[in-house]
């Protein structure tokens, strides 16, 4: 499965490997149907589909919105993650790391989806990615940062969904008389053809963007696995060039080259000091052998350089110059050149940022098998509990664009986001539209905003303590 060559890995080790990569497969799959009512439930509930059409067409659309929406939400949540110190670390500490992670994931989401709560996924796999980064080691000032942007969007998407929803309704309701778009559900009767084609259109953009933003925490999560275990095989890219690397270095040596002014302090030059010395450094490690032919440590050596400390001593140094260029009126490095500058150091991401081919197909795939299956507890929650005055055509059709716009919109930013929390709240912004907070039903919103507040703290804690008791049982 892995396809690749001469593995160095006992037994044991390997098969702990498979293990790790079946909980990814299998969290993903638990992700497929504890989600799939998010986009299948208006399709369902309206009739527009039958449930067998439905989870079929939002399976394959998952498994394609996977496939084609990229890595940016995947590399973005590995940024949450010690992912150089875990490369350097003992394989028992790194296998302890994952287990805790995909454990604590993995069992409350069966546990929310048991109990036909739409919690989310998302909140669940970052509270456990940082609950064990955290026990791992003090989270870094970029981890933090990392971790606040995506909480931040996290909780701000599903106001988002609301107020969208709510204002949406109220405008529609307005300025379309359309009699046929305000009926409700009658009998097993699907909804006039008009209206069925956009409900089932919003079930599509629903069930892609959810595979392009949470299909991509899955890849995500399988490069941990996989960098855990095999720190030295993805490392760097399968196709990563010295050459090309090297080229590119001397053209930022190049860029980041000035002559000292009269009036320029000292810590602007031990910083360029400082990014000389460690170009020096990586030019040494790619000059000294073709970069398959190095030591583990080296190749982790040269990742760190180029993906770490080279990009992060270029923010200094422009940081340090902009404000020299304040105080003392000299121009060091321009605005366009230090844009440029930036943009020429992101180029590196390309040497470490990658997933391999297999590992996208699979998560595809146990994604879009999961939205196969297990999705009438929540879509009985959705469709059902969440409003008191049931569900209109209109309704549906302004929670899934609101619900796909969000998600699209987030995923472009490379941020993951709770699909789950973004439609059960753009359904109530249409049920408060409809008939304000009357027509919500309390105890179905409080259970959800229980899921909702709680998962996180549960996820970094559970996760947290499970690492802290792996660890104590290895040593």
């Amino acid at each position: 499965m892995l396809l690749i060559a001469g593995l160095d890995l006992s037994t044991g080790i390997f098969a702990l490997l498979v293990l790790c990569i079946l909980a990814v497969c299998f969290f993903e799959f638990v992700n497929g149907f504890h989600d799939t009512a998010n986009a299948v439930a208006t399709v369902i509930y309206t009739h527009s589909l039958k449930p067998t059409q439905a989870v079929v067409l939002s399976g394959i659309l998952n498994f394609l919105g996977v496939l084609l929406g990229g890595l940016g939400v995947a590399w973005g949540i590995l940024k949450l993650l010690p992912l150089t110190e875990l490369m350097y670390a003992e394989l028992s500490v790194n296998i302890a790391f994952m287990l805790a992670v995909l454990i604590a994931a993995i069992s409350w989401n069966l546990g929310t989806w048991y109990f036909g709560l739409p919690a989310s996924s998302s909140h669940t796999l970052i509270g456990a990615l940082v609950g064990a980064s955290w026990m791992f080691s003090s989270l870094s000032p970029e981890q933090t940062k990392k971790a606040n942007d995506i909480f931040v969007f996290l909780f701000v998407s599903p106001v988002i969904g609301f107020v969208g929803s709510l204002l949406m309704l109220s405008v529609m309701r307005k300025l379309i008389k359309s009699k046929d778009l305000y009926d409700k559900p009658k009998g097993q009767n699907p909804p006039p053809m008009w209206i069925r084609l956009l409900i089932i259109l919003g079930c599509v953009g629903v069930s892609f963007n959810h595979g392009s933003n949470d299909g991509q925490k899955g890849v995500g999560l399988l490069m941990v696995v996989l960098i855990a275990f095999l720190p030295s095989y993805f490392a760097l890219t399968p196709d990563f060039n010295p050459k090309e690397c090297s080229t590119s270095l001397v053209e930022l040596q190049k860029m980041v080259a000035f002559v000292p002014q009269q009036g320029q302090t000292n810590p602007l030059q031990i910083e360029l000091t400082k990014l000389n010395v460690d170009i020096a450094k990586t030019q040494e490690l790619l000059n000294a052998a073709a970069v398959a032919d190095l030591p583990k440590e080296k190749k982790i050596e040269l990742r760190r350089q180029i993906r770490n400390i080279i990009p992060d001593e270029i923010k200094a140094l422009t940081q340090k110059a902009e404000r020299e260029e304040l105080t003392s009126k000299i121009v060091i490095y321009d605005a366009t050149k230090r844009k440029a500058m930036l943009e020429h150091v992101k180029k590196f991401t390309n040497y470490t940022d990658f997933a391999p081919v297999w590992a996208i197909l699979t998560i595809s795939l146990c994604l879009g098998l999961g939205t196969m299956i297990g999705w009438k507890r929540i879509v009985e929650t959705i469709g059902e509990k969440i409003g008191k005055s049931g569900f209109d055509y209109s309704q549906g059709l302004v929670s899934q664009l609101v619900s796909t716009v969000t998600i699209g919109l987030s995923t472009l930013l490379k941020l993951p986001v709770s699909t789950t929390h973004i439609v059960s709240s753009s359904i109530m912004g249409t049920m408060f539209a409809k008939g304000g907070r009357s027509n919500i039903q309390r105890k179905t919103i409080t259970n959800i905003f229980l899921a909702w507040v709680l998962t996180l703290p549960v996820a970094i804690g559970l996760s947290a303590a499970l690492f802290w008791l792996f660890m104590k049982l290895a040593v």
